[in-house]
């Protein structure tokens, strides 16, 4: 596996760090995010390897991919 995503280093820099209820929202709310973001890249690398009927799915997708790296 590659280094940490910054997202989550983020988040637990706010959650360690003394603060305010802010900083522990805005942590929930970066590893959702994450969360999500892996998801969709887990649906993208399987509609860029998938046999569509429509190649242009697959163009789009790895592009995406490509794009979000």
């Amino acid at each position: 596996m590659t280094e940490r995503p910054e997202a989550l280093y983020l988040a637990d820099m706010l959650e360690s760090d003394p603060c305010e209820e802010e900083c522990f929202q805005a942590a929930a709310l970066l590893d959702r995010q994450h969360a999500e973001i892996e998801r969709l890249r887990a649906a993208l690398r399987w509609i860029a390897t998938v046999n569509a009927m429509d190649y242009e799915y697959q163009v789009y997708a790895r592009a995406a991919l490509k794009e979000a790296k």
